[in-house]
């Protein structure tokens, strides 16, 4: 051991070394006038780490007075003993150095900081300018980590059946005649959805000449973590607004955000501070708060704030601890076309023309086509887009941008050209959206120049040479120009609006120039409002046409409106209407009545648990006519065959093993389990978060559950199962006494043969105990001895058994 003299020697030798690392250290740190002044050392830039030379350091780092919480690595070379550290790792705990220091960056060379370095409990503090530190980034938009989507097995048919009830029911009486039915069949897996769409149509008197005609059919394939969808078969091309779309059947891989709704892809608020102390922010968006929340001392970058209305002002408020206020008024302008920086949306299509199944076929056009589509945001204020087309000898492409101006209007531009052989051709576009002195403008025009044609073009070319000439609807050219003009203008206060509006189509041999007019008011009894509606076709047919009318709500959903309409051709008629509208819980019901001069309808709707019925009467100058239709889904899915309402996206099949029991989707009453203790609950939101659940006192009193709530996250158009594990429970309240007739002590552990659960005896000699039969023998464990005792059970349908007088000896 050691002798104390030693032991002091080494002690005042370390404390010497520690003073002398604090003071040489404290020696390199300069006042932020010399280091801003002072730049970087000459041949010190891009220093490597030596680790036979340098001293590693693992620190504790604290900026400004406030303790990050992180440990990040340092270096203290020998010889030089200046501090430095990897630029990744000063980017992590905050520290912004300049990109001309290299990738290894000494302490004292960053501009605007100085540190002081304690050996004993390894501590860096940093004290930096705002310029040397990385702004703390903070969303409005909560960020959150991308859910498993579940998916299962299983088939929907979605379905509309129309049946006519006859075309002159006054003098004929009703008579099913025809039917129509309108199918939607899918079969979800956990790697996709097939799904087909058609029609069946058919006379209710010979069911043998029913036709099908086939509409789409696919394969899809989701993929929300990429934001991507894979679709095989039929589709309709996606593009910019300039592209005209077009039926493909092919593949398409296109992004899809509508698979995330935590992903924001269009330009939104943002702001950036630096306050000194720990302070709030609030933003208010014309008048509206839309956002609250704390920032720490320092520079932060606020982004993605949601904007309330189309253009107006924001104002950020930064508040410290002792009310303080610092108030910043932002203008903006909300974009409807732009992607936010750094976003890429993409659509690329290979495929046979589909040629339209109008005329009761399924054809493909010859040739295959090729499209591709590109946008990109370049930044939240211009985004980039490209489409190109290829069909045998035909060739388009076309660019564009989107771009905001000022902060006071959204501008569009585009133009492409095209080649066909020995036709060529030109498009242009241009858009304009604004806002001045409260009025809305938008104007737009899309002209094509020479012979200009695209894959939509070439479509109506191939349906006309392959369709019979005498259902060809006749044609009047293609369009050459587009042009639009719409003014919304507030006026007479609050509720009231007047729109004009200007729309030039020009073709080879026909042209109309149709001018418009609407005013509508919001009246202050009754959610009453008024409208008036015009238009004029100046370089057509001359057409003139007006409207006006009052509507208001009777309470509830009930709505009533009347009004007078002229039409084109001159031909005037007053009109009224009664309706209420049914919404999705069964026993729901809606009628509506609809009165002119020149017919009159009625009809009545009623919701079911399985689907909606509805029942049409019409009456006109050509006699009267009935139509009734059901809509409604089969789901064959989670081991049983569910009938139910349309069925949108996804669905979960909910197992609680009792009949009767109320479910809910996010505590709102949907389904309820039938005779097999299955329900199928409709409504869910794919790949987003779903709560469904049970209440407990619905439940009958012999129930048990494994569960009265779970969350579930199905896949786009998919199905989940749901095992709550309800079953009837064997079990009783037993009451417990000894030989002399006195209960038990609380506390006591009971045991049931043959299980291994220990139930916990109560006060009163009371014990609750599961898993009986109908005899059954328990020990009962108590401080100061053991007793056993034996019962009989007998199982009471939606009752507690209560045993009592059991003696435990």
């Amino acid at each position: 051991m050691r002798s104390w003299p030693h032991i002091t020697a080494v002690a005042i030798a370390l404390c010497l070394v520690t003073w002398t690392s604090v003071m040489d250290l404290g020696a390199q740190t300069r006042d932020d006038e010399g280091q801003s002044a002072t730049g970087p050392v000459p041949g010190d830039v891009g220093a490597q780490y030596d680790p036979n030379a340098d001293e590693a350091l693992y620190l504790l780092v604290s900026i400004n007075g406030r303790d990050t919480g992180l440990v990040a690595e340092f270096a203290l070379p020998l010889q030089s003993r200046r501090m430095m550290a990897q630029r990744e790792e000063l980017q992590g705990i905050g520290i912004a150095a300049p990109r001309d220091l290299g990738q290894t960056v000494f302490l004292d060379q960053i501009p605007g900081l100085s540190f002081v370095y304690d050996v004993p409990s390894q501590t860096l503090s940093i004290t930096a300018r705002d310029a040397a530190l990385v702004p703390v980034e903070i969303s409005a938009v909560p960020q959150r980590d991308l859910p498993q989507a579940q998916a299962g097995f299983g088939v929907v048919l979605n379905y509309r059946v129309t049946a006519n009830l006859g075309d002159d029911i006054f003098d004929d009486g009703f008579r099913a005649e025809t039917a129509f039915a309108s199918l939607d069949l899918r079969a979800f897996t956990p790697l996709g959805v097939f799904t087909t769409t058609g029609t069946v149509s058919s006379r209710i008197d010979d069911p043998g000449d029913a036709a099908f005609q086939r509409h789409d059919t696919s394969f899809t394939i989701f993929s929300p973590g990429r934001m991507v969808t894979v679709t095989a078969g039929d589709f309709t091309t996606a593009g910019p607004t300039w592209a005209r779309p077009v039926r493909l059947g092919g593949i398409q891989i296109r992004r899809d955000f509508s698979l995330r709704d935590d992903v924001v892809t269009s330009p939104m608020l943002s702001y950036s501070g630096s306050p000194a102390v720990p302070s709030s922010i609030d933003v208010y968006v014309d008048n509206v708060r839309a956002y609250s929340g704390a920032v720490a001392s320092g520079p932060f970058n606020l982004s993605n704030v949601p904007m309330i209305t189309s253009a107006g002002e924001a104002v950020f408020v930064l508040r410290d601890a002792a009310g303080n206020e610092q108030t910043t008024v932002v203008p903006f302008f909300a974009t409807q076309n732009l992607l936010a920086r750094g976003m890429l949306d993409f659509s690329f299509e290979a495929g046979r023309m589909r040629l339209p199944y109008g005329d009761g076929r399924s054809a493909y056009g010859d040739g295959n086509a090729v499209a591709l589509s590109l946008r990109y945001g370049v930044s939240n204020r211009l985004t980039v887009e490209t489409r190109a087309e290829a069909l045998g000898a035909l060739r388009m492409v076309g660019v564009g941008f989107h771009a905001v101006l000022f902060n006071q209007a959204e501008v569009s531009l585009a133009g492409g050209q095209s080649v066909n052989g020995q036709d060529s051709g030109s498009f242009g576009f241009g858009a304009l959206r604004t806002e001045v002195g409260g009025v809305g403008v938008r104007l737009s025009t899309r002209r094509t120049f020479g012979t200009f044609q695209d894959l939509a073009s070439v479509t109506w070319e191939e349906r006309a040479a392959a369709s019979d000439p005498a259902t060809v609807v006749p044609s009047f050219g293609a369009i050459t120009a587009l042009d639009a003009v719409t003014l919304s203008i507030p006026v007479f206060g609050a509720g009231s609006s007047l729109g004009l509006s200007l729309i030039n189509s020009e073709r080879s041999d026909l042209t109309n120039t149709i001018v418009s007019a609407s005013y509508s008011r919001q009246l202050p009894w009754r959610a009453a409002s008024f409208r008036i509606n015009a238009f004029h076709d100046i370089a057509g047919d001359g057409g003139f046409g007006a409207s006006m009318g009052l509507s208001m709500a009777l309470g509830g959903s009930a709505h009533a409106s009347a009004g007078l309409q002229r039409d084109r051709y001159g031909r005037v008629d007053t009109v009224a209407g009664l309706s209420r509208s049914a919404d999705r819980r069964a026993g729901s019901y809606g009628y509506r009545v609809n009165l002119s001069g020149q017919n009159t309808s009625l009809g009545a709707t009623y919701q079911t648990g399985f689907g909606r019925a509805d029942l049409a009467l019409r009456n006109g100058d050509a006699g009267g006519s009935a139509s009734a239709t059901f809509d409604g889904a089969l789901v064959l899915a989670g081991g049983g065959l569910f009938a139910s309402n349309r069925i949108q996206d996804g669905f979960a099949v909910v197992d609680l093993g009792i009949a009767g029991v109320p479910v809910s989707l996010n505590n709102r009453a949907v389904a309820r389990t039938g005779a097999s203790g299955r329900a199928l609950v409709p409504d869910l939101r794919s790949y987003r978060l779903n709560r469904v659940s049970i209440d407990p006192l619905a439940l009958p009193l012999d129930a048990s559950l494994g569960a009265t709530a779970i969350d579930v996250v199905p896949a786009r158009w998919s199905g989940v199962a749901l095992d709550f594990g309800g079953q009837s429970e064997a079990g009783a309240l037993v009451v417990l006494r000894d030989a002399s007739g006195v209960f038990l002590a609380p506390g006591a552990e009971v045991r049931l043969a043959g299980s291994s659960t220990a139930f916990t005896l109560g006060y009163d000699g009371e014990v609750w105990i599961t898993g009986l039969g109908a005899h059954n023998h328990i020990t009962a464990q108590t401080a100061g001895r053991t007793c056993t005792a034996a019962f009989a059970y007998a199982q009471v349908a939606d009752e507690q058994v209560y045993i009592d007088g059991v003696e435990c000896r």
